[in-house]
């Protein structure tokens, strides 16, 4: 939604396709002279685990937006011609108040500051103009350089942002506490003001499409599961069988999934 909201404010033309094709994602974007593009996760090793091809070069894009960056940024900007990698943090009722430039591990310090490579993975920006992100703790106060907290947001102008959840009452006095909004996810920040991904609290942990099952799962101040917090406690492999068991983990703890019709 945010990258359409983009492409309409700034007047551009916006490519769309009925499904996701990576094994054409290079001559659709030469095709159609797409200048831009947004790389998601999985698409990565997908696209880089693919044979060479001409296409992956014959394009005019001038960025990617790559969330989360390629572990190798150098690899891959060469091996697809893309001059530029940018990469951000960002939920639907924010919008992205982190954003940065990828930069491969050898850049120099001055050229890349916090470049997110070597002990920088899952880097994921800094705060655009108009933004504040600060990462807190169970009590909202701010954490220490170097440690785990939870994001909270807030923009500098009105309505950059959602306001709310529709009808919900319940949940926006638990995600909009102290003027801020809190996101659920755990970042941790250097002291250069880079920020790092290191987990998403989400209702359900995924591996591989299956749920991992806990009995008590550890949640953040605004209810979400904290994964990061699971693997700490040594959940692994043994845990992952919830389609066997029919089990969700959720805001509410562990569940037994309805029986299909």
């Amino acid at each position: 939604i945010c990258y359409t909201h983009a492409c309409l404010i700034a007047g551009t033309r916006m490519y769309v396709r009925s499904r996701p094709a990576l094994d054409s994602y290079w001559e659709v974007l030469r095709d159609n002279a797409v200048t831009c593009g947004v790389i998601m996760s999985s698409m990565v090793p997908v696209l880089l685990g693919q044979p060479e091809r001409p296409a992956e070069t014959e394009h005019r894009m001038r960025f990617a937006i790559v969330i989360p960056p390629p572990a190798d940024i150098a690899r891959f900007t060469t091996r697809f011609a893309v001059p530029t990698l940018l990469t951000a943090y960002g939920c639907t009722e924010t919008s992205a108040p982190l954003l940065a430039e990828a930069l491969p591990a050898e850049a120099p310090p001055a050229e890349a500051p916090g470049n997110g490579t070597g002990n920088g993975t899952g880097f994921c920006g800094r705060p655009r103009p108009g933004w504040e992100l600060r990462l807190v703790d169970g009590n909202d106060q701010e954490v220490p350089v170097g440690a785990v907290g939870e994001a909270v947001v807030r923009g500098s102008r009105p309505f950059v942002m959602c306001s709310g959840y529709f009808a919900d009452p319940e949940a926006n006095a638990v995600a909009w506490r102290h003027g801020w909004f809190h996101t659920g996810d755990l970042l941790r920040r250097d002291a250069g003001g880079n920020h790092y991904f290191v987990d998403r609290s989400g209702d359900s942990i995924r591996r591989r499409g299956d749920l991992e099952l806990v009995d008590e799962p550890p949640k953040s101040p605004s209810a979400k599961v904290q994964k990061y917090r699971l693997r700490e406690r040594g959940n692994g492999p043994a845990t992952w069988d919830s389609a066997v068991h029919g089990l969700r983990v959720t805001r509410r703890g562990l569940e037994r999934r309805p029986a299909a019709p």
